[in-house]
């Protein structure tokens, strides 16, 4: 099994200001962008939040897996993810993650073709996909 990797995202000042943010607690604020660091180039991640806890609060033993599971339940109420299943696997993503004008669109230089699949809901065209294996094709 692949070890999951950390990588370095953006946080700009309008995500701080974003509306939607104003609905959740701070806590799953923090969450939502931990959770950046440790998506692929796509957005997605496993929704397992005792990796989540493991990865964006490991050195706080008081964070645990239910409560980062109530902190994924209120950023999915929000819109701020969206959690899906593909053959049993429980998957989120992050709508807009690579979107012009979204609040938190990151800006990734050299992406790679995400191993998780699209979400069925909010993903069906797959562009994102399509364009990166064109690229990594030539």
């Amino acid at each position: 099994e692949e070890r999951l990797m950390g990588r370095y995202r953006g946080v700009g000042p309008e995500v701080f200001r974003d509306p939607s943010l104003a609905g959740v607690s701070i806590e799953a604020r923090w969450t939502f962008v931990g959770m950046w660091c440790f998506a692929d180039d796509g957005g997605r991640l496993e929704d397992d939040p005792r990796m989540i806890t493991a990865n964006v609060y490991p050195r706080d033993a008081g964070v645990t897996a239910l409560e980062v599971t109530r902190r994924l339940d209120e950023l999915a109420d929000e819109g701020l993810i969206c959690r899906y299943q593909v053959d049993g696997d429980r998957l989120l993503h992050v709508p807009g993650f690579r979107l012009d004008g979204s609040p938190w669109q990151q800006r990734i230089a050299r992406s790679h073709v995400s191993a998780l699949p699209l979400c069925p809901r909010c993903e069906s065209g797959g562009d994102l996909d399509a364009e990166l294996r064109e690229m990594t094709d030539q």
